[in-house]
């Protein structure tokens, strides 16, 4: 579905996780190009949010909506 944890992150190439795996092929090859740049730099690229199934996107709305109305 796509979930990372609140606090946690995944890394670009991580192709276990749904919320990478899943991202459109244009986006996916921009995020990994742009961590290759960071690497080079000395900077480990983390992602904390990716793609989301619509089941998980509607609880987290509903989640929004109970918390903040």
């Amino acid at each position: 579905d796509g979930f990372i944890a609140d606090g946690d992150s995944v890394s670009p190439f991580d192709t276990t996780n749904a919320a990478i795996t899943r991202l459109s092929p244009a986006l996916l090859q921009a995020v990994q190009s742009a961590a290759n740049d960071a690497k080079r730099s000395g900077v480990t690229l983390k992602v904390t949010a990716g793609w989301r199934s619509a089941a998980y996107q509607q609880a987290l709305l509903d989640a929004a909506v109970r918390k903040y109305g």
